[in-house]
């Protein structure tokens, strides 16, 4: 007869279930009967040994013996076991011992984002290390992930047993919350025992366009620049409490990333709001106009000197004018609206309104003004916003609250571009939080220059 036993330490961290396996490979030829006991002595110097010698742990008809794993603190046990195997059988008695060096260190499974935004491929990778010192290792796993509820095609699954799961790929584009799952087994092979290691896990993984670490701090950049122009000036103390809310709100933009908070979408807005709010600078009493302004009504801009009036939002300049409004004109990074003073219609009576880039709650279809933005709030009906004809360089911004969404569409004749796709008619959100931003590039047409969440487009 010649004795031998393997050892499998089991460790499935899926159900709980932690063994240690013995399998006796003897080479039982010419016996009759046998049967035989282990003896465990842990790292810790504790042993296990079945002393009931009417229940043996293995015989000629059952060669497998598993007892517990002793775990310490919910971790595995590392450093000597020693195993003594005992064989009682017709032919005499047999004892063998083994002394096994546990090392194992367990992975730390991690699943990460392999795609690409800007092709767009949707694509989640198995990015564990499970390599562990004095080990050789197998895996076989599966990896899977469902869209998330407000893409396009939600509540489908996709799985792979690779490396990678590819979601789409190709003219498509799926923003969203999603949750991948990955399952492993990995088997370890080392030089007198083997490891059997099960875990399954799931991820939560932001894929969104969201603005990137240098476009943030450009962000705050531009809060900087306009704090340095405002020093010395009124608007100085204003400027500066901007500039330091910009780099508080970043702060938490960051770990808000980190953390997959979905706050992040909410605290970006509010930091845009922030830095495009302020376009008309920190002073209500604005400088006349320094030369001479280009479009409508030029030659009264030059005859008579500006009043410039200061309104919080545009909602509150055509609450009190809307009788009075004559047009508009840009200048130096401004927006300035123009009425009549009095009904004569004299060129000497019109005067000039300074209202910057401000947002607009809004709960109803809207005419959208140039350089303006809008936050559409309705929990009934989706809001249209309709785009000015307007000329080159003016942009609009949208951006959603009401759980019934919005679309924006151009006048009739009109058309939107995004990336590469021309004579959009209408973009419609899907997500509460859709925000877009819009360019105009010629009196009726119009390209989208920055979105965050999953907007769709008809044509």
């Amino acid at each position: 007869m010649t004795q031998a036993f393997d050892i499998q330490f089991f460790v499935n961290r899926f159900n709980g279930q932690y063994l240690l396996k013995m399998a006796d490979i003897s080479d039982y030829t010419g016996v009759l009967t046998a049967f035989g006991f282990y003896r465990i002595e842990y790292p810790d110097g504790i042993f296990w040994e079945n002393t009931n010698g009417l229940l043996p742990d293995f015989s000629l008809s059952s060669a497998l013996t598993e007892i517990p794993l002793r775990m310490k603190n919910g971790q595995l046990m590392k450093g000597q076991y020693r195993i003594t195997q005992k064989i009682y059988s017709n032919t005499g008695y047999f004892q063998s011992e083994k002394i096994i060096v546990f090392s194992f260190e367990e992975p730390v499974l991690n699943v990460s984002f392999s795609g690409d935004l800007t092709a767009p491929i949707i694509a989640f990778s198995d990015s564990t290390n499970y390599t562990s010192s004095g080990y050789t290792v197998a895996n076989t796993r599966v990896l899977n992930s469902f869209f998330p509820s407000t893409s396009a095609i939600p509540l489908i699954q996709l799985s792979t047993t690779g490396a990678q799961l590819i979601m789409v790929s190709g003219g498509f584009y799926y923003e969203g919350i999603y949750e991948p799952n990955l399952s492993v087994q990995a088997d370890y092979t080392a030089v007198d025992h083997d490891v059997v290691w099960i875990k399954s896990d799931s991820f939560t993984l932001d894929v969104r366009k969201l603005l990137q670490a240098s476009e943030l701090y450009d962000l705050l950049e531009v809060a900087k620049q306009r704090y340095d122009s405002a020093k010395g000036g009124p608007g100085e103390k204003k400027a500066l409490e901007d500039y330091q809310t910009s780099g508080a709100l970043i702060q938490q933009i960051r770990l808000a990333i980190i953390q997959n908070n979905p706050d992040v979408i909410s605290l970006m807005m509010e930091l845009q709001a922030l830095i495009y709010s302020k376009t008309c600078g920190y002073n209500n009493d604005y400088d006349y106009l320094s030369s001479p302004i280009s479009g409508s009504n030029e030659e009264s801009f030059q005859q008579t000197p500006p009043v410039h009036i200061y309104y919080t939002t545009l909602q509150q300049m055509i609450d009190g004018q809307a009788d009075q409004l004559s047009g508009w004109f840009y200048y130096d990074g401004r927006i300035f609206w123009t009425y009549k003073g009095t009904t004569s219609g004299t060129k000497a009576d019109y005067k000039e309104i300074a209202i910057g880039f401000i947002w607009t709650v809004v709960t109803d279809q809207t005419n959208a003004f140039p350089y303006s933005g809008y936050i559409t709030n309705s929990s009934g009906v989706r809001l249209v916003i309709i785009l000015p004809n307007t000329d080159l360089g003016f942009p609009i911004r949208v951006s959603g609250l009401g759980v019934s969404g919005w679309s924006v569409a151009p006048q009739e004749g009109g058309s939107i571009s995004w990336i590469d796709e021309e004579n959009i008619i209408q973009l419609d959100s899907t997500m509460t939080y859709d925000s877009i931003e819009l360019l105009c590039v010629s009196p009726s047409q119009y390209v989208v220059i920055s979105s965050i969440g999953n907007i769709e487009f008809t044509k």
